[in-house]
C-alpha cells in the first residue's frame, strides 16, 4: 500500500524524502535522549523505523522510557504509528505494564482500540496489570478522536510557524499536495 501511494505521489511531483535511522530507533529503546536528539539534528526523520516498522516512540513505549516518549510526542511523533504486526506504542506499553506511558500516550491521542494484526488484540486485551486494564477500560473513546484532531491542528500550526524561506514554503506545499493526493487515492 505504501509503495503504491509513494508511486502516486511521485507521479504528481509530491513525493516526500524521508531519511531513516535505525540508530535513532535504538536510542528510543535505550532511553538515550541525547543520542536520539543528535540523529534528529542530523536530519533523520522522527518517524524513522527499524526492519519491523517499529518507530523510536514505539521502542521507547515498549521500555517505558518516559523522557524519550514525552520528547517525541512534543516534537510530532505519531502516537498511532504501527509496526508490521499492527502494534502501536500504546499496545506495547500496555503489554509491558508501563502504566505511566499508557496514560501519557492516551492523552496524546493514541487509539486504544487499534488491534494488532496477528492476534487481533487491543491494548486492553494484552495489559500486563489490573491498573493498566482499569485505565484503558475507563478511557472515554470519544476523547481519542478529539485529541487526534486537536493534535493534527497543533502540528500544522507549529509547522507553518517554522517556515521561514521560500524553499521551506515550497517543500511544505509539496507535502500538503502529497497528503491530498494520497488521501484521494485511498478514497478511490
Amino acid at each position: 500500500k505504501d509503495d503504491l501511494m509513494d508511486a502516486v505521489s511521485q507521479m504528481y511531483g509530491a513525493s516526500e524524502v524521508v531519511r531513516n535511522s535505525k540508530h535513532l530507533v535504538e536510542a528510543g529503546f535505550d532511553g538515550d535522549l541525547d543520542e536520539l536528539k543528535s540523529w534528529i539534528d542530523k536530519g533523520f526523520h522522527i518517524e524513522s523505523s527499524d526492519g519491523r516498522k517499529y518507530t523510536a516512540l514505539s521502542e521507547a513505549a515498549c521500555q517505558g522510557q518516559m523522557e524519550v516518549i514525552k520528547y517525541l510526542i512534543e516534537n510530532g511523533a505519531n502516537p498511532n504509528a504501527v509496526s508490521d504486526t499492527g502494534r502501536s506504542p500504546l499496545w506495547r506499553a500496555s503489554f509491558n505494564g508501563h502504566g505511566e506511558a499508557v496514560a501519557y500516550l492516551l492523552e496524546a491521542g493514541s487509539d486504544p482500540d487499534l488491534p494488532d494484526t496477528v492476534s487481533m488484540e487491543v491494548a486492553l486485551d494484552v495489559a500486563k496489570d489490573q491498573a493498566t486494564r482499569d485505565l484503558l477500560t475507563a478511557w472515554p473513546r470519544g476523547r481519542t478522536e478529539q485529541l487526534i484532531e486537536a493534535r493534527k491542528k497543533a502540528m500544522i500550526a507549529a509547522l507553518e510557524q517554522r517556515i521561514k524561506t521560500s524553499a521551506e514554503r515550497e517543500a511544505y506545499a509539496k507535502q500538503q499536495l502529497r497528503l491530498e493526493v494520497v488521501s484521494k487515492a485511498e478514497a478511490g
